[in-house]
């Protein structure tokens, strides 16, 4: 005769509850054990900011400044996505095709990284941290 386990009600909650917790502490706040002050423990706070901008023949700037970012070029997207400082063009940018991406691992201010479309209506995603 197989023993009846009770406590496997409990099972749903727990997942649910795990699930939770990991999304809470890996999409909200990330903890680093170096700089800042929070009790007797130093911790330096980043945070994650997601957006998306619509590029076309004019140059569009990504409104944060960051330490990361990563920029990707929607799949939709009918043209090319270039990247460059306020003077990018077709011709001097960095290229995306549609799903492509790309990192910069450097301090930039707000409004220091613009896009353009080689036509209307490019779409590109972000994800900044500071």
């Amino acid at each position: 005769m197989e023993k009846e386990h009770k406590s496997l009600w409990m099972l749903p909650f727990i997942i649910i509850l795990l699930v939770s917790f990991a999304f809470i502490v890996g999409f909200t706040i990330y903890e680093k054990d170096m700089g800042g002050t929070r009790g007797s423990r130093e911790f330096d706070y980043y945070s994650l900011n997601f957006g998306v901008v619509t590029a076309g023949t004019t140059a569009v700037a990504i409104p944060r400044e960051g330490t990361y970012v990563i920029i990707k070029a929607s799949a939709g997207n009918a043209g090319f996505v270039y990247v460059g400082d306020a003077g990018v063009t077709a011709d001097k940018g960095y290229e995306l095709d549609a799903s492509e991406t790309l990192t910069v691992d450097s301090y930039f201010p707000a409004n220091s990284i613009y896009l353009i479309g080689s036509v209307a209506d490019q779409k590109i995603s972000y994800m900044i941290m500071n």
